[in-house]
């Protein structure tokens, strides 16, 4: 045996009962490389005894974990409500707190639709340009995960607050939308798709929508556009999007030009994997009429702010600092390194803004070093997800039966053996046509194969298991 594999076994005597589930990608991916050690030495039914006691789970519960990944694990795992400021968004998600959509849905939604609402009136001036408050956000997630009850309920209320400011837009054509914006000014709405591959795909005749919407969420002072067969000019821009999928409809629809012109990177992704089971309200309780209340007059409240928004001296600094990390770090793959990017200028300072303004709701306002600190971690919390998405939306160029077989292996946790992969595709594709693609997804760089698996009687067992391309 190994020096590594002897540090290994001895790491999980001295953490008996210590070992939490974030730990288990890490322990996944080391036993994956000695797998092949602990069958020479006959130690296999010992690794799994000390992994047992280490995370103090039951032997089934762990192999249910070694067989499909990540997929039971992400739904136990709440880590956005601790990070959510005190303000006037955490009060709207204590108030949803007990109905079924994620915090971190209710939060995002939120913000967007008072970032509608802000619509032109405040701004934070970078010189050569500026960041607005209107928001460009994605829900994404399987099905039941409530993407489109959290979107809906958002604007639904942001409407109860101030008819006269809601303008909202459903399905749209590019024309139709230049349209009703050039019947304002300023130009502003919110774009709300339910499902937002009805109006963005691969259809010929919506891929202008792509180049559209990237112009639009610039927010531009004035755009020349043609509207119904003639042209007209929009002023003062300000279009905010509160967009749902799931990541099948996505993976099939989204063009490649979606990745390209800085598209999906003006884009907030707000990425939950799988429904949390700890949120199941088959009868709801009566919502706070008090809390409601004081929401509504919150929102209300936030439309008396004007004029350009300062960062204090400390925030300057610790932005500063944060913009040369992030920008520094930004992982090897391109797309995700796009949107990293735009993090760094756009979405830092756009949530650190809106989160002041849910915490002072002054006329004027101005943004301290804690607004900074909030934006970034909320912002880590989304990046983290970010890998897995952009790995699914990466098989958008490899054809629609290698998508299935991706969408089989995520399915399945992001793992999963080959005899369970036949299985899932008996009928749609032969065993030639599976090595096809498993060879192309390879080359790709979107999975891997492994030899052997810990719970495995043969030691020639073949899994396959996605590849994180978004770290370096």
């Amino acid at each position: 045996m190994s020096g590594a594999t002897d540090e290994f076994k001895a790491l999980l005597i001295r953490n008996r009962g210590k070992l939490k589930p974030e730990h288990f990608p890490k322990i996944i991916t080391f036993v994956d490389s000695y797998v092949s050690e602990f069958t020479a030495a006959g130690e296999k039914d010992y690794i799994k005894k000390l992994l047992a006691e280490a995370f103090d789970i039951e032997p089934q519960r762990l192999q249910d974990i070694f067989e499909c990944g990540t997929k039971e694990l992400a739904a136990y795992k709440d880590d956005f409500s601790g990070l959510v400021p005190d303000g006037l968004a955490k009060l709207y998600v204590q108030y949803l707190d007990k109905t079924e959509p994620p915090s971190s849905f209710h939060f995002f939604s939120f913000l967007t639709v008072m970032g509608h609402m802000l619509g032109r009136q405040c701004h934070i001036d970078q010189q050569i340009f500026k960041v607005w408050p209107s928001m460009v956000t994605l829900l994404v997630g399987p099905q039941a995960v409530r993407k489109t009850t959290a979107a809906i309920f958002a604007t639904k209320l942001g409407y109860g607050a101030d008819p006269d400011r809601v303008d909202n837009f459903e399905k749209v054509t590019s024309e139709k939308l230049h349209s009703r914006l050039a019947q304002k000014n300023p130009a502003t709405g919110i774009l709300t798709l339910p499902e937002m591959t009805t109006v963005i795909n691969k259809k010929d005749y919506q891929k202008t929508m792509i180049a559209d919407l990237t112009n639009l969420w610039d927010n531009p002072d004035y755009l020349p556009v043609e509207t119904m067969g003639r042209q007209e000019v929009l002023r003062e821009v300000a279009l905010s999007s509160l967009m749902c999928s799931n990541e099948t409809l996505l993976v099939q629809n989204l063009p490649l030009d979606a990745f390209g012109g800085g598209f999906f990177s003006r884009i907030l992704p707000i990425y939950e994997p799988v429904p949390d089971p700890n949120k199941l309200f088959p009868e709801p309780e009566e919502l706070s009429k008090e809390l409601l209340n004081e929401i509504i007059y919150g929102l209300v409240e936030t439309t008396r702010v004007q004029g350009p928004v300062s960062l204090t001296r400390l925030a300057s600094k610790l932005y500063a600092k944060y913009y040369k990390k992030i920008r520094r770090n930004a992982p090897l793959e391109p797309n995700m390194a796009n949107w990293v990017s735009r993090m760094a200028t756009g979405h830092l300072l756009r949530l650190a803004m809106l989160l002041s303004i849910c915490e002072k709701r002054p006329e004027h306002v101005y943004i301290d070093e804690n607004h900074i600190q909030q934006s970034y971690d909320l912002l880590q919390w989304v990046c983290g997800r970010l890998p897995k998405l952009f790995n699914l939306l990466g098989t958008s160029g490899v054809g629609e039966d290698s998508q299935k077989v991706m969408n089989a292996i995520v399915g399945n946790g992001g793992r999963i053996s080959r005899a369970k992969l036949t299985g899932l595709v008996y009928g749609v594709m032969s065993a030639r046509h599976l090595d096809d693609h498993i060879r192309t997804l390879k080359q790709a760089g979107l999975i891997a194969q492994v030899e052997g698996g810990l719970f495995d009687d043969s030691n020639v067992t073949t899994y396959y298991k996605t590849i994180d391309r978004g770290k370096k």
